[in-house]
């Protein structure tokens, strides 16, 4: 299910969401969920995800997209086109009868819901009735008539994609918080988003090419420059998180240890959404067409997803030629895209 819309006096209510084209997390998928069922917000998604940053040493294993923002916030915080608002999960449980009928009004009202709930409660989870861990997951409707939520989350395999759970399941999910054996990172809080449509965004250029440019020279970004210099000194940013991955991989595979492969999806997702832009640029007449240019940027794309598929293929087999495969491929990939990217941003 790819697209889901739509409103009946029968009892069901489903707010807009398309499958988003970029999945590393769900704080990205959720919202790139919402944004892309409306064209207006093409410009806000294209003028971001552009910079990267990762752990100097991937020690804590994280690295993301970066936003012009305090790490402890999150992107929905920086786009015009959502306004959100937090709610303690305390507050639910003392003034709504239950966690499903503040669901169902915060839907009426418009709202998307996005909260801890606690996958051994939740049938579409590979971890059903076997692990208690809670996980940030999206409600987008509810149908009253079958009792049941519409929700999306990474439910097997590492695969985002959209769900049903019935009220009963949900209230236990949302109820069993306290037992849950990891870390809350949504903070005991509960993200509301509603579709802003008369926001006065303004559309830049500059700000994508700067940002490109940024990319492309390693910068530190500017937040992280003035506000949390001592920080950056673990981080790293940009081009730069190839060296970091190299010598992670090589630590890994040099002990046969098991490798994270999230930063390799994000690094793909990173490619995947660099060659939507310069087709959107394209298409709105900010770069000119170059189907040589456009050519290379879907090698790049394929090769990052490569990348992806030799990481796994090593955390079974532990064989150690995939070391140099990875390598390989990431070295191709950070020159290839240099140079493709320095011919739209000096044009």
């Amino acid at each position: 299910m790819e697209d889901n819309t739509g409103c009946s006096a029968t009892g069901m209510k489903t707010l807009p969401v398309t499958y988003p084209m970029i999945t590393t997390y769900t704080q990205h998928a959720h919202l790139l969920s919402i944004l892309e069922s409306y064209e207006f917000t093409k410009g806000w998604i294209f003028s971001n995800f552009i910079q990267l940053y990762m752990n100097r040493d991937y020690k804590h294993n994280w690295g993301d997209f970066y936003f012009p923002l305090p790490y402890e916030l999150r992107p929905s915080d920086t786009c015009k086109w959502i306004l959100s608002q937090k709610i303690k999960r305390e507050t639910v449980v003392k003034k709504w009868a239950s966690a499903t009928d503040f669901a169902v009004d915060c839907i009426n009202s418009d709202n998307y819901v996005h909260t801890m709930l606690n996958y051994y409660y939740v049938p579409s989870s590979v971890r059903y009735k076997r692990l208690n861990l809670l996980h940030d997951m999206l409600i987008y409707g509810y149908d009253l008539d079958e009792k049941v939520f519409y929700i999306a989350d990474f439910f097997r395999n590492g695969k985002y994609c959209y769900e049903v759970i019935s009220f009963s399941d949900f209230e236990q999910a949302f109820n069993t918080y306290n037992i849950a054996t990891n870390h809350d990172y949504l903070n005991g809080l509960i993200y509301l988003y509603n579709v802003n449509k008369n926001c006065d965004y303004e559309f830049s250029i500059h700000n994508i090419t700067s940002s490109i440019k940024a990319y492309l020279d390693n910068s530190i970004p500017e937040y992280w420059d003035k506000y949390n210099r001592k920080n950056s000194e673990n981080i790293v940013f940009n081009r730069e998180v190839y060296n970091t991955l190299i010598n992670y991989i090589t630590a890994k595979m040099d002990d046969r240890s098991e490798i994270d492969i999230r930063p390799f999806f994000l690094l793909a997702d990173h490619k995947k959404m660099m060659c939507l832009r310069i087709r959107y640029l394209c298409e709105q007449g900010y770069f000119k067409h170059n189907s040589q240019n456009e050519n290379q940027l879907d090698e790049i794309e394929r090769k990052a997803k490569t990348l992806v598929t030799v990481i796994i293929k090593y955390n079974i087999t532990r064989n150690e030629s995939c070391k140099s495969k990875a390598i390989a491929l990431m070295n191709h990939i950070d020159k290839t895209e240099y140079d493709v990217l320095k011919q739209y941003i000096n044009a």
